[in-house]
């Protein structure tokens, strides 16, 4: 893996795991 690809993979799942604080919140 190199390491732009590690860095896209790394701000993914900082997304998904923002997007799924926002979600436990919201409900």
């Amino acid at each position: 893996m190199t390491k732009a690809q590690y860095l896209l993979q790394q701000k993914t799942y900082n997304l998904w795991t923002d997007k799924r604080i926002i979600l436990a919140y919201a409900t």
